[in-house]
């Protein structure tokens, strides 16, 4: 039983756990390991640092990308409305006045949805409007809507670009400290592994790394609830015998001499 995939969100509960049992449970059980112990220790906080970062930038980018996406909804959603009206505008025109291809397509679903098809419908219909003899009736007052709503759609479109330009970016470089931090994990786990084979005690392992005591696939949002028994195994000396049987062995001397 083990989590066979350890996700970005996941270093965060993992990471900080395993670095609280190393010291907890491994360490000082063999002196001599003790220095190695605390170097993975802080090399596992390290790297959990790092990914957390990132990490923390993704949800920001989550977070500017969904409010930008409503400003973005409704600026588009004005966009489509105009060239809606001016669809019907084309149908108005008597038949063979206006070659209406030349404009925008006959279905509104032909465009698109997203900032940048329809940006691009705009400046279609924006050159097609500006043309000399343009024969669609008010041309010159539809040129002017089609104009500002272009110009108030350019900014999102070239949000959209930016913000998809640094997606991209960023997915590399969280899941390089993702891998870097699973490297990290897996050497912290040998060292450990080692100190707790000398102490015949490898049945903590699960204790100290929390993903080996959870199933497969599952997703860990939060770390297990505090033990309520001391992990640590215990190094004490055996207790003496009992007076009883302390006694009953000094009887048997005592026979014997008889």
């Amino acid at each position: 039983m083990a989590d066979n995939y350890i996700d970005y969100e996941e270093t965060q509960i993992y990471g900080p756990f395993a670095v609280k049992k190393i010291t907890e449970v491994a360490l000082k059980l063999v002196p001599k390991y003790d220095p190695a112990l605390q170097y993975i220790a802080g090399e596992i906080d390290t790297a959990t640092v790092a990914v957390g970062k990132l990490l923390g930038n993704t949800r920001e980018q989550d977070v500017m990308r969904t409010v930008g996406a409503r400003a973005k909804g409704s600026q588009v959603a004005e966009a489509r409305a105009l060239l809606g009206r001016f669809s019907k505008h084309l149908d108005a025109h008597k038949k063979g006045e206006v070659a209406r291809k030349l404009y925008m397509p006959s279905n509104l679903s032909q465009i698109g949805r997203t900032p940048s098809r329809v940006m691009l419908a705009l400046g279609n219909l924006k050159t097609a409007l500006a043309a000399k003899n343009c024969p669609v009736h008010e041309a010159s007052s539809w040129l002017k809507e089609v104009t500002a709503a272009a110009a108030a759609l350019a900014p999102l479109v070239a949000d959209t670009d930016s913000a998809k330009t640094t997606r991209r970016k960023l997915t590399p470089e969280i899941e390089a400290a993702r891998s870097s931090w699973l490297q990290v994990y897996q050497a912290a786990k040998s060292t450990v592994e080692a100190v707790l084979r000398l102490q015949n005690q490898l049945h903590l392992m699960p204790e100290v790394f929390y993903d080996l005591a959870v199933p497969s696939n599952t997703k860990v949002t939060a770390p297990p609830e505090p033990s309520p028994t001391p992990l640590t195994p215990s190094l004490t000396q055996p207790s003496p015998p009992s007076s009883a049987s302390s006694s009953h062995s000094k009887s048997r001397r005592k026979n014997k001499r008889s």
